[in-house]
């Protein structure tokens, strides 16, 4: 499922496909990544974007609210199924730190509110492309 709203996310929106580029180079065998995939995508208008939408935007919540309500639970339950000291269950405890933080405001907003923004800045990198 969570692939499925990828592709569609890449197809639909094309500020998301040089991330998903990247992430074909180190996984070139995977469907998705295949060149006429690629072409596909590259050749689909996409949507033009009438605003810069927040990350609780792009993962279908109307209010970060509503987002943290839903990611707060889902990390913690994660995070007890996953085998302690596993490198999941480190992430995860790491991230959800963080996201409790910011949920509770006791953090500032990663890049403006805008965390999608934050992370493709990151796992973009500079001059990456």
């Amino acid at each position: 499922m969570e692939d499925s709203i990828a592709i569609s996310g890449n197809f639909l929106d094309k500020q998301t496909l040089p991330l998903h580029r990247k992430f074909c180079k180190t996984n070139p065998e995977l469907p998705k990544c295949a060149d006429s995939v690629l072409d596909l995508y590259e050749a689909h208008p996409g949507r033009a974007p009438t605003h810069d939408l927040k990350y609780w935007e792009h993962r279908g919540k109307a209010t970060k609210e509503e987002w943290c309500e839903y990611i707060v639970p889902g990390m913690k339950a994660g995070m007890e199924q996953a085998e302690t000291r596993s490198e999941t269950y480190i992430k995860m405890k790491r991230f959800h730190a963080q996201l409790r933080a910011y949920c509770s405001g006791e953090a500032a907003p990663p890049a403006g509110e805008d965390a999608f923004a934050a992370y493709a800045a990151g796992a973009l990198g500079a001059g990456d492309l």
